[in-house]
């Protein structure tokens, strides 16, 4: 028996309470603080409540190495505006795929216009690895004939 996992398992799995957000108008000082504080490696960037882009602790990296005034940019300024996003719907096989071609670490998860999570690879590697888990468990009870 095959187990396919989607993005909505994987965000029912995760802790509730929403997304963690930054306004594009925000401080790049305020968004480091917020990743800090909540021990995120990504914030989705917003603009009106709408998804518009995605600071990441490499976006923070990169502007630091160009020196101290990066702390007072706009995250706009920062941001990658050209941002990958998923539905709950994808699988987690394909999610995998594009997080490994485009060398991406977070993916922002929008349903019907409205940001509904984010997905690391952190989330996708645990979700494979309960995948793997469950089919090992699945073809050992097969084997021993539980299923007979």
């Amino acid at each position: 028996m095959r187990v396919n996992l989607n993005l909505e398992d994987v965000l029912n799995g995760k802790i509730l309470g929403g997304v963690t957000t930054v306004d594009a108008a925000e401080t790049m000082r305020q968004a480091v603080k917020m990743m800090a504080y909540n021990n995120f490696g990504a914030l989705v960037v917003t603009h009106r409540g709408v998804p518009v882009g995605i600071v990441t602790e490499r976006d923070v990296l990169r502007q630091s190495a160009e020196g101290d005034g990066y702390l007072d940019r706009t995250v706009e300024q920062v941001m990658t505006q050209d941002i990958v996003v998923a539905t709950p719907s994808d699988d987690i096989e394909s999610i995998k795929r594009i997080m490994t071609e485009k060398r991406i670490r977070h993916i922002p998860v929008v349903q019907d216009g409205k940001l509904v999570g984010i997905v690391s690879i952190g989330d996708v590697v645990k979700a494979q690895l309960t995948t793997t888990q469950a089919e090992a468990r699945y073809l050992r009870d097969y084997i021993a004939g539980a299923y007979a």
